[in-house]
């Protein structure tokens, strides 16, 4: 009998699928923007640079979850309890995720960043089961500072929707 249990494939297969955005991220500011003389160091780097910081932890991230994974693989050991939790969670909530992301991404130019974003955040918190007033505060704190981040620091334009909500600046 093997000392060492067999690759767990779905998580190596869930890794190398979280290097794809990253990789794309890159090419994309690589060769696309680079024709429109977008990523060329003038102001518009600045509103580039924060998906490339994004994607390079993201990459980081993978790269890490794959070592680990990898590692447990060569030692025999379980990849993390992230199967179990996974096993006892319900069924409709991967797609209940994924419905609401589209759902999100659908109404994000419909009815703009502060409307969608606490919404969308407070469903997700409300789940995985937060408390109702927790999930309502943090929803909103996020959303906004998020915003503050965008808006105010990095003068980026979100989405305001029908109804023309932005942070005033």
């Amino acid at each position: 009998m093997s000392d060492t249990r067999p690759p767990d494939w779905i998580e190596i297969g869930v890794a190398l699928a979280l290097l794809v955005p990253p990789i794309v991220v890159v090419q994309q500011s690589r060769t696309s923007l680079a024709e429109q003389d977008v990523a060329s160091g003038d102001a518009m780097t600045n509103a580039a640079l924060y998906p490339q910081i994004v994607a390079a932890l993201l990459g980081v991230l993978a790269l890490w979850h794959l070592g680990s994974v990898l590692l447990a693989t060569l030692r025999g050991l379980p990849a993390g309890k992230s199967r179990d939790d996974a096993a006892n969670a319900p069924a409709w909530m991967p797609v209940a995720s994924v419905v609401g992301l589209a759902g999100y991404l659908l109404a994000l130019p419909v009815l703009g960043y502060h409307i969608t974003t606490p919404a969308f955040i407070f469903a997700i918190l409300m789940m995985f089961g937060v408390r109702l007033v927790q999930a309502a505060a943090f929803a909103l704190a996020l959303s906004l500072a998020t915003a503050f981040v965008f808006e105010v620091l990095l003068n980026v334009v979100l989405p305001v929707g029908i109804f023309g909500i932005a942070l005033p600046v």
